[in-house]
């Protein structure tokens, strides 16, 4: 692990040291979880802004969030950004699923 030293508000550190004693468990511990909270918010958000750009796939907007596609396909709904899916791309899957099933 990295330590990370930062500043905080007088008000911000007074609630986490009020949630950490709430949740019976270290300040430390709090501020990591609420960072790893925050950073997955911050590369779903990121994902989904680049896919909505038209800059990275589905597939890989799921990969950079680190999350399934269908939890990617769930925040891209939530956040009414169209599914960017045309005929090429049902002529590909089309095509995909045509291999599978002759392989097996």
């Amino acid at each position: 692990m990295k330590a990370v030293e930062t500043e905080l508000k007088e008000r911000t550190a007074a609630i986490i040291d009020e949630l950490a004693e709430e949740s019976h468990i270290a300040t430390s511990a709090l501020l990591t979880h609420l960072i790893e909270d925050g950073l997955r918010t911050e590369l779903i958000k990121r994902s989904v802004r680049l896919y909505a750009e038209k800059k990275v796939s589905i597939w890989k907007a799921a990969q950079m969030a680190d999350i399934s596609l269908y939890e990617i396909m769930a925040e891209i709904k939530e956040h009414s950004v169209p599914l960017q899916y045309g005929v090429e791309d049902f002529e590909t899957d089309v095509k995909t699923l045509k291999k599978l099933k002759s392989d097996i």
